[in-house]
């Protein structure tokens, strides 16, 4: 038999064992749910009790792939080449101290990452498997004059023909400015805090710091989940550095600290000022150009996507 033909039948086999597991109060709640109610209006039991099963292991997944994915990432550091740089089209790529692969080592196609005939993506930076879409245009616009490197997803990848590649679109818009002029003349720190006006925000907070360092500024900004999404939903953290002198930044990164339940408990009660270095971060990409002011406004903006606080910050 055709391994093809194998692994669905496995597949298979696997849904019907996870379909026959789910008790029948959870599919009577499911069918209670509101939304559930709105996507699914069948009105004969056996189509509407295979949806509650379907809309079970879609809610089931959505949780346990980013789960997966923070546990892949904070135990990777000790791995010389972790998922998914282990891959055979991949074994022949220079990766770097911090897992990262230069851009220009791939076609770019969409969110797809072309290498060998096989199709890597980059890691989200989020729960949401398309957070990394609207960052991923950005820095692949930029690899064309710097040096940019990202993160590579351990857990998506597939061959090229294979490879299913979505196309997203968004409005933003901004508010105001950065006052830039003040930035060059800070002698002490300036830092603050936004919290999300919709209440239903995945985003506890989010803080930032400009930090004036000899001939420098350092900015840092990080963006806190809810704590009920410690086990799914790394912190989104931001640095670049600024030079005064050039008008000029001349370092970016992006990152996520990992935190547990306890340390993301410490982690609400201080200001990112005073944090250090904490959690596990995970760097998911970095440029160290020289870059100008408007050029870290997009590249922030759409790495902090869906946070409208960044977003009128910088815009």
């Amino acid at each position: 038999m055709p391994r093809a033909i194998e692994d669905k039948m496995s597949i298979k086999n696997l849904l019907e064992d996870y379909y026959s597991s789910i008790n029948q109060e959870t599919i009577a709640q499911i069918k209670e749910d509101g939304k559930f109610k709105f996507f699914n209006r069948q009105e004969d039991q056996y189509s509407l009790t295979k949806a509650a099963k379907e809309w079970h292991l879609i809610k089931t997944l959505e949780n346990e792939i980013p789960r997966k994915r923070l546990e892949l990432l904070s135990n990777q550091n000790s791995i010389s080449r972790p998922f998914p740089y282990d891959h055979v089209a991949l074994e022949d790529l220079t990766i770097t101290e911090d897992h990262l692969v230069n851009l220009n080592s791939f076609e770019i196609q969409g969110s797809a990452l072309i290498r060998n005939d096989y199709a890597f993506t980059m890691c989200p930076i989020t729960e949401s498997p398309n957070s990394s879409y609207w960052i991923l245009k950005v820095l692949a616009e930029l690899s064309q004059y710097y040096q940019v490197f990202v993160r590579l997803d351990p857990l998506i990848y597939s061959t090229r023909t294979e490879f299913y590649n979505p196309q997203y679109k968004m409005w933003v818009h901004g508010i105001q400015n950065l006052d830039w002029q003040r930035i060059k003349q800070l002698r002490n720190e300036e830092f603050g805090e936004w919290m999300p006006d919709n209440l239903e925000s995945n985003i506890e907070k989010t803080q930032y710091v400009w930090s004036p360092r000899s001939d420098e500024v350092h900015f840092t900004c990080e963006e806190l989940p809810k704590s009920s999404l410690s086990n799914t939903r790394g912190s989104r953290y931001f640095h670049s550095i600024f030079n005064p002198t050039k008008d000029l930044m001349i370092h970016l990164d992006g990152a996520l600290r990992i935190y547990n339940n306890t340390d993301l408990e410490r982690r609400r009660e201080i200001h990112l000022k005073e944090t250090g270095k904490v959690g596990s971060r995970v760097k998911m990409f970095r440029i160290d150009d020289d870059i100008s002011r408007e050029v870290l406004s997009k590249i922030c903006t759409n790495y902090f996507v869906w946070n409208n606080d960044v977003i009128q910050y910088f815009s």
